[in-house]
């Protein structure tokens, strides 16, 4: 089938230089119908009669050699046949040049989107690589800060549990000691007590002899009275009535004086009545006897029986007085002794109180404490778990372990020490872990100034390497298209070959796709320098967006900073002139330099002598930023005319 197509393409070639070439431009290419071609066999071979123009020259019938005409047919048919094959041809090597340019393109820019992507991606994964490494050396920094704080707030704790226990243990030694002294103040109020109950009872038993003493002293008194009264009735027979009236009076007086004498307090009223009744018998009795003399033995037994019954009634009152004192002694007594049960029970009770208070505020004390090594533990715990490093995650854990079992060991031992040298050596240890904290957060600082250089420095060199890439394919590329520019003028110079003018349009194509190509090419080529330089600018924008963005905030941190200080001294400044200008303490015309000092702060200002300078010496800040305060007392202060206290700020 090839042999017999180059054959009638060889012929058909013959024929078409035999033929003169057509003037007319030829119409552009498109795939021939099957039914445009002739057809296979001439119509009169069909049995068809053959339509021929009507003409007015007259039919001339020359022999016709059927042969020739059949092999003409042939070969136009066969002529027509591959062309219409060279033009299918044509056109779909043009269709599939076109849509080889067309996925060139689209595969082009798919791989630019692919690039742009990708290039998105890996800055995305710089700048959460970035992101990330700040973070955790921010991190790293605050678990620092905390762990820290934590060892700083342990061993404030464990010098509060050495004051506490210390303070503890005097505590106790001046309870027991106070306990000691209440006991021996006890045991000599009991001492006293009972020494003023036994000379209580001494007291009431000789109040009791007395009191004894004076009813018999009272009975013999009465007794003499008697016999003073049967005396002066014997001789009141022979003597007058005014002299038996004398005697009698004074014999009663000189009884009344004895009894006197020698009864307590307790016969005082009893002896008054008795006055009272011999009064009577002075003013009565001349009277009496004098109306009716033979009835004067009957008035004086009379006297003598009243005076009887008074003198038992007064020894009966005094014993019944002196039973009831010894009764109210007894009950006071009793009394004393019941609050004093009273007071040694309540006492009793507030011990048992105290130790039970101070048995559940141990207990409590147990329970926090507890309670916070848990927590510690705990927050140790999650330290460990969430740690970003395996290096950080052992150190914790050793952390967590020391803080956890061995805390009883450390403590045990350093019970064992004396105190100063536990306390050196404790310092000598905080000292140490703070200077190693600082070291290793110094290192942490460093390493992480080197690895954020070493990424800068590879993001550089990365940046070079594909700028270095792209200028490469660039020129890579405008030297194929150089290439394929001179091979097309190498070609479009040579002169038309016996193939006519489908070889000249073919060569043009060629040469209008190669020069597409380099176009194509050329501008890729400028695209890929464009992006690699545009990305260049972008990470030197990036840098400089970074330093930028220090610099502000450093500058925002230093006016922070200044402001905060600013806004201290205003509030220390308005501090310090409310206490001076609105306090109650301003002394008035009329006073003293005694209330020179009251309401003022004595730590920012001084008692002052009027025309000194006085600096506190406390302000903060630049010599010519210093406040010196200067208050003048009301005396000096009266001569600039005003009143109360000045504060001078120059």
């Amino acid at each position: 089938e090839q042999k017999r197509q180059q054959r009638a393409s060889a012929s058909a070639a013959r024929e078409a230089a035999k033929r003169p070439p057509a003037s007319t431009p030829k119409p552009p290419l498109t795939l021939t119908p099957q039914s445009a071609l002739p057809p296979a066999s001439p119509p009169w071979r069909a049995g068809r009669s053959p339509s021929y123009p009507a003409t007015s020259e007259p039919l001339v019938l020359e022999p016709i050699d059927v042969d020739r005409l059949e092999r003409q047919e042939d070969a136009a048919y066969a002529q027509a046949r591959i062309g219409q094959m060279a033009n299918n041809l044509e056109v779909e090597r043009r269709s599939a040049s076109e849509l080889a340019i067309k996925q060139a393109e689209k595969a082009d820019r798919e791989g630019k989107k692919v690039a742009d992507l990708n290039e998105q991606k890996h800055r995305r994964e710089r700048e959460d690589a970035y992101r990330e490494e700040a973070r955790r050396a921010d991190q790293l920094r605050k678990d620092r800060i905390q762990q820290q704080r934590a060892e700083r707030r342990i061993l404030a704790k464990e010098e509060v549990a050495e004051t506490r226990e210390l303070s503890g243990k005097r505590q106790a030694l001046a309870r027991a000691q106070k306990e000691a002294r209440r006991r021996d103040r006890e045991t000599a109020r009991e001492e006293r007590r009972a020494a003023k109950e036994e000379d209580e009872a001494r007291r009431l038993e000789r109040q009791a002899e007395e009191d004894r003493d004076r009813c018999v002293q009272a009975d013999d008194d009465a007794a003499a009275v008697v016999a003073a009264a049967l005396a002066a009735d014997g001789a009141a027979q022979t003597l007058p009535a005014a002299a038996v009236t004398r005697q009698t009076s004074s014999a009663a007086a000189a009884a009344k004086t004895a009894a006197a004498a020698n009864l307590s307090a307790a016969t005082t009223s009893t002896a008054a009545e008795a006055e009272k009744w011999d009064g009577d018998e002075d003013v009565e009795g001349p009277r009496r006897l004098g109306t009716q003399p033979h009835s004067q033995s009957q008035s004086h037994s009379r006297a003598d029986e009243q005076q009887r019954r008074r003198t038992a009634k007064v020894a009966e009152e005094g014993l019944r007085r002196s039973d009831q004192a010894a009764w109210e002694e007894l009950a006071r007594l009793d009394k004393t002794r019941a609050e004093d049960r009273a007071r040694a029970d309540n006492a009793v009770k507030g011990e048992r109180k105290r130790a039970e208070r101070e048995a559940r505020e141990a207990k409590m004390r147990a329970a926090f404490a507890a309670k916070e090594e848990r927590r510690e533990v705990q927050a140790l715990a999650k330290r460990v778990a969430g740690a970003a490093s395996e290096e950080e995650r052992v150190l914790l854990r050793r952390k967590a372990t020391e803080t956890a079992a061995g805390r009883a060991a450390k403590e045990a031992v350093e019970a064992a020490a004396e105190d100063q040298t536990r306390r050196g050596g404790k310092h000598a240890r905080a000292d140490k872990e703070v200077a190693d904290e600082q070291r290793r957060l110094a290192k942490a600082a460093e390493d992480t100034r080197r690895r954020a250089e070493k990424s800068a420095g590879r993001e550089r060199t990365q940046a070079r390497r594909e700028a270095a890439e792209a200028a490469t394919r660039a020129e890579r590329t405008a030297r194929e298209a150089r290439a394929q520019a001179a091979k097309a003028a190498a070609a479009a110079a040579v002169p038309a070959s016996h193939k006519g003018e489908e070889d000249e349009r073919r060569r043009a194509t060629r040469a209008a796709e190669a020069e597409g190509a380099q176009r194509l090419w050329v501008k890729q080529g400028e695209e890929i320098q464009r992006q690699v330089e545009k990305e260049a600018e972008k990470q030197a924008a990036l840098e400089r967006a970074r330093r930028e963005k220090a610099e502000k905030e450093a500058e925002k941190e230093a006016r922070r900073r200044e402001q905060k200080r600013q806004e201290e001294e205003d509030k220390r400044r308005r501090r310090g002139e409310r206490k001076l200008t609105n306090s109650n303490a301003a002394p008035t015309a009329d006073s003293g330099d005694g209330d020179a000092t009251r309401g003022i702060n004595p730590r920012t200002t001084v008692a002052l002598i009027p025309g000194h300078w006085i600096d506190p010496g406390e302000e903060v800040g630049a010599p010519g930023e210093r406040a010196l305060n200067l208050v003048i007392t009301n005396r000096a202060h009266r001569l600039l005319g005003g009143k109360g206290w000045t504060v001078l700020r120059p």
